[in-house]
């Protein structure tokens, strides 16, 4: 099969699986658009370099400013368990 028959299924099935399971579940798009693209830059050379990107992405996202921030926030209403 054609390169990038193989790649463009592999991006649909991708996609199409973040699209239904971002619809039960709430998400963040963005570290989830950038470790796509990562696992599609693994098909070039040196592709792997590109991890910096994702990995980045998710430590500010879980470290400094999506969860930390959510909780702080939260923490000050008295509902929040």
């Amino acid at each position: 099969m054609n390169y990038f028959v193989t790649l463009a299924i592999v991006l649909f099935i991708y996609m199409t699986l973040w699209f239904i399971i971002s619809l039960f579940k709430k998400r963040n798009d963005i570290a989830d658009v950038a470790w796509g693209l990562w696992i599609l830059a693994l098909s070039v050379p040196y592709g792997w370099c590109a991890v910096v990107g994702p990995i980045t992405i998710t430590f500010l996202i879980l470290k400094i400013s999506g969860i930390p921030m959510l909780e702080k926030k939260m923490s000050e209403k008295p509902d929040f368990a």
